[in-house]
């Protein structure tokens, strides 16, 4: 996703299709909104993208579009997500850290470490031991 591309580039790269773009947003289902929401983000361009559980009550289809989009943004921003979704996390994340009684810890967890999701698991257990 580049910044030369169309408004219907975009929308095709979210796989919106034709119909759904003629129709009032209001009827949209949550995975369609939450598509569009971030293709609003990503035209505004900002260095700094927050996202609070960004695939959280989509479907399968709009998750992946949702998870290659955020693939694709990865490169030209910072993007700082909340997650239950250990799956996203390993492939879209550089850094982990967790958030316990308002305090933030940084892990020391390779994101392609074949034990990934034991490591996340011990931290949020309380065991905040990186080996």
């Amino acid at each position: 996703v580049t910044a030369d591309k169309s408004v219907d580039d975009y929308l095709d790269f979210m796989e919106i299709s034709q119909e759904d773009r003629h129709r009032i947003i209001k009827g949209y289902s949550d995975g369609m909104k939450s598509k569009l929401s971030l293709l609003c983000i990503f035209i505004s361009k900002p260095k700094i993208i927050l996202l609070d559980e960004p695939l959280t009550a989509v479907d399968v289809v709009s998750s992946i579009a949702i998870k290659r989009f955020l693939m694709a943004l990865k490169d030209q921003h910072i993007l700082i997500l909340s997650t239950h979704i250990m799956a996203l996390a390993e492939d879209l994340c550089d850094q982990v850290a967790v958030l316990e009684n308002g305090v933030l810890t940084a892990l020391d967890i390779d994101r392609k470490h074949e034990q990934f999701e034991d490591k996340v698991l011990e931290a949020l257990q309380g065991g905040h031991h990186e080996s």
